[in-house]
């Protein structure tokens, strides 16, 4: 349920302390130390994560993604990948941290620098310039079109809500919303350790969790899962009933109203019990370590820590391991962290003059335009816009005008000139026609079907003049005052000039310095301009929807035709169609 960067590292740091284990060594308990470490709210963290996976070089082949070889492969032919995040933890609520990224894989033997991102005072902070020089290294040419003087960009919560569609909610929480229940951090949280405890309960007789030299340990692995299995059965069968009151009791005493979550429960009690007793009669620990062995699975956890000092000046370390291994390919992923809660540090934010605010940066970066195509609102002077919407509308109320039948579009501020659809466009999407400059094509589509047409390869994509072989690409092509992007594939085994190449995905819009009032409409004459009305009666109820913060998006995919899709943004505030895209994939 972790939902954004801030929350997931913050949820990693006290969650791999909580399934270690942390307090003093004399705890009397594995889910007493657990409950313990949950009390670490701030301090100063540092958290590794490791990822390795050998038969490396096979495994990137089979996905056809060699170039990912070079970066990823260490000289022992295995995919090797860390993380490291390390930052200081102020407070959680509200969230006020730190975070610096730094990354290493492959042959690299020390870790680089990736970014850092700071949370404080309802202000998000992000190293743009580290991340960049970061990304050069693997896109060289990225500081031809990105030159910044200031390190970092912020943004206000409010402007991340309102421009980028993320409700501050989900930035600075780690948990969705649970029906019925008025805390659902406090509903998890206590639900964990209420497992914990009876995991502990159960499994006495195994090897499950011990008590060693660096803390507590929780250990499982091929050799022991069968043995931890059956004390579970065994423990459930005998007291099912108390394990499901007392985790009841444990909700009871949650803060807040959550009488209907805990009525809901209550009601589940006998199918919990009628699980249970058929998980005991059908349980045959022969068979499951038959069928377990035939599988061919080898895997262990592992995981140590211990933790120091009193309230206020303790300090946590914690080590994890998990290792699998199937049909010869073995992986393994490692964690580490420490958690100084004693230091006391504070989280320092860039001075004002070192970095861009979010006008500063859209302005700079373009991204106004872009945020406009997807229905962000990125600051722009809206006021001068509607000005100029309305006197071009009352200049083209003053025309007399008409309305073609297929098309009907509204008095529309987004498009130039309505589209007038060839009366041989199919009206049915299966067709896979778009028109395109007054001609229907058909995807997938020649390009020399549009180069006739006048149109050319534009400056921006010069230099994509080949496409590799069973791959494609995101072109540009311009006639006139217009340019559109098109999506070119070359479905053969070598590779082609563009030229040569299928037309397989054309999109335009409403807005941005691209794709803007270029002459195209889908079947049954549906282009930017038309009402959702109009799409509804063309295609029918879309099959999925994606609400953006200005827009919906709508999306059809034909069951005649599955390898086409249609995209449809349309502008909640006037009702009309502002994006289309039409794709054919393979």
């Amino acid at each position: 349920m972790n939902k954004k960067l801030l929350s997931v590292l913050l949820a990693m740091v006290m969650i791999i302390g909580t399934l270690s284990g942390c307090g003093s060594k004399g705890g009397s308990s594995y889910s007493s130390i657990v409950r313990e470490v949950n009390d670490i709210k701030t301090g100063e963290f540092e958290m590794e994560l490791g990822v390795t996976v050998n038969e490396a070089a096979s495994l990137i082949s089979a996905t056809g993604l060699d170039m990912l070889n070079e970066y990823l492969v260490s000289d022992k032919d295995e995919i090797k990948v860390s993380l490291k995040f390390a930052g200081v933890i102020e407070s959680t609520d509200p969230v006020s941290e730190s975070v610096n990224v730094s990354y290493k894989m492959g042959t690299m033997s020390s870790y680089k620098d990736l970014t850092e991102v700071i949370v404080k005072d309802d202000t998000v902070y992000m190293n743009v310039k580290t991340l960049l020089t970061a990304v050069e290294e693997y896109v060289p040419d990225i500081a031809d079109e990105i030159s910044l003087d200031k390190d970092y960009v912020g943004m206000t919560m409010s402007e991340i809500e309102d421009n980028l569609g993320y409700k501050v909610s989900e930035l600075t929480t780690t948990t969705d919303e649970i029906e019925g229940v008025e805390n659902p951090q406090e509903f998890l949280t206590e639900t964990v350790y209420y497992i914990i405890e009876t995991l502990e309960k159960a499994t006495k007789s195994t090897d499950l969790f011990e008590k060693s030299d660096k803390g507590y340990a929780f250990s499982l692995d091929d050799s022991n899962l069968i043995d931890v299995t059956e004390a579970i059965v065994k423990y459930l069968d005998k007291n099912a009933e108390s394990v499901f009151d007392e985790y009841v009791k444990t909700l009871e005493k949650l803060d807040g109203d959550n009488a209907d979550m805990i009525a809901e429960i209550k009601e589940q009690k006998s199918s919990f019990i009628d699980t249970v007793s058929e998980l005991v009669e059908t349980f045959d620990k022969d068979e499951v370590e038959k069928e377990f062995e035939a599988a061919g699975i080898k895997f262990s956890i592992d995981s140590y820590a211990e933790c120091t000092g009193k309230e206020g000046k303790r300090e946590a370390s914690s080590d994890a391991t998990i290792s699998a291994e199937c049909q010869g390919i073995k992986g393994k992923l490692t964690v580490s962290s420490t958690l100084n809660e004693k230091t006391g540090k504070k989280v320092e934010v860039p001075a004002e003059d070192a970095y861009y605010k979010y006008s500063e940066i859209a302005e700079l970066l373009g991204v106004a335009s872009i945020g406009d195509e997807y229905g962000y609102d990125t600051g722009n002077d809206k006021k001068d816009t509607d000005k100029d919407n309305d006197k071009d509308n009352d200049k083209d109320n003053e025309k007399e005008t008409t309305t073609d039948e297929t098309t009907a579009l509204k008095e529309n501020p987004v498009a130039d000139t309505p589209v007038k659809a060839d009366p041989s466009l199919s009206t049915s999407l299966s067709s896979g026609q778009v028109q395109f400059d007054g001609k229907v094509l058909t995807l997938p589509a020649n390009v020399s079907d549009i180069i006739d047409m006048g149109w050319a390869l534009s400056d921006m994509t010069s230099d994509k003049t080949t496409i590799a072989a069973n791959d494609y690409d995101l072109v540009y092509f311009e006639k006139g005052d217009y340019t559109v992007s098109i999506t070119l594939t070359n479905d053969t085994d070598a590779d082609l000039s563009y030229d040569k190449c299928k037309i397989t995905e054309v999109y335009v819009s409403s807005s941005g310095d691209y794709n803007k009032g270029v002459p195209v409409c889908l079947p049954g004459g549906i282009q930017v301009g038309s009402t959702y009305e109009q799409v509804l009666a063309a295609y029918g109820k879309p099959d999925y929807e994606s609400e953006y913060t200005t827009d919906v998006y709508y999306g059809y995919g034909p069951a005649d035709a599955e390898s086409l899709t249609i995209s449809i943004n349309v502008d909640k505030e006037t009702g009309l169609v502002n994006s289309i895209s039409i794709s054919y994939y393979e």
